[in-house]
């Protein structure tokens, strides 16, 4: 029989090694990420029976404590501190590396120095997701996804946001949003996460993320995927 990648719901099937639904190992993914293509080859790559589930960040975060996620990604331990977490996940090795920075809108520029000049801002965050030095945040706008946190900026709801540059280049191709880039928050290796009850999947994902780095074909893909998303018509 021929190999698949199971989806869920709204599912649709991918090459992959052979499939036994008692074997399967379930692998949630964002609708949205620039690192989603890389994430499929990387699940592809590791020969594993895969159901992928496509959810919200805050929905992934609670499956995969739940236990009904064995695989997420893609995110950095700085973002999963909840205790709940800590006590469940382990870590790949990093896949990619982005760099964070500060959007505002582009009458009103914000320069950042330390953790503390957050405390008076207020802060456009996608529910679901962490930053670092978040217990620095003032107040916070919570949004859906990333075209409502430029929204929320661009309006006045929120003084900035915190994207990735990859992100920022996306949403700015496609609305005319009236934001700037600010300084860099941070630099991140994204990574993968696998839950402790399936400790036996973390080497075959590593050794997957290894072959593909070292073939170029993860930095391929991304890109590939920046530029299908950049060159869609804008609404």
């Amino acid at each position: 029989m021929g190999a698949a990648l199971i989806f869920g719901a709204a599912s649709f099937l991918l090459p992959v090694s052979s499939v036994y639904a008692e074997d399967k190992v379930v692998a949630g993914i964002s609708k949205q990420s620039v690192l989603r293509t890389a994430w499929r080859a990387i699940l592809d790559e590791t020969g594993l029976p895969i159901e992928l589930k496509t959810l919200q960040a805050k929905d992934r975060r609670l499956q995969f404590v739940e236990g009904r996620i064995d695989l997420d990604c893609c995110s950095i331990p700085e973002w999963r501190t909840k205790p709940e977490e800590m006590a469940v996940q382990l870590y790949t090795e990093p896949f990619f590396v982005s760099a964070q920075f500060f959007i505002y809108h582009e009458t009103m520029p914000f320069h950042y120095k330390t953790p503390t000049d957050l405390k008076t801002k207020t802060i456009a965050v996608i529910r679901g997701h962490d930053h670092l030095h978040q217990e620095y945040f003032g107040d916070k706008v919570l949004v859906n996804d990333f075209r409502e946190l430029f929204e929320a900026v661009s309006d006045g709801r929120a003084d900035i946001a915190i994207v990735n540059e990859q992100e920022f280049k996306f949403q700015m191709s496609q609305y005319d949003f009236p934001v700037a880039q600010g300084d860099v928050f941070h630099r991140l290796a994204a990574r993968a996460r696998v839950h402790k009850s399936r400790v036996d999947l973390l080497p075959k994902l590593n050794g997957a993320i290894k072959r593909l780095k070292s073939s170029g074909e993860i930095n391929m893909l991304i890109g590939r995927e920046m530029r299908k998303r950049m060159y869609q018509s804008k609404p």
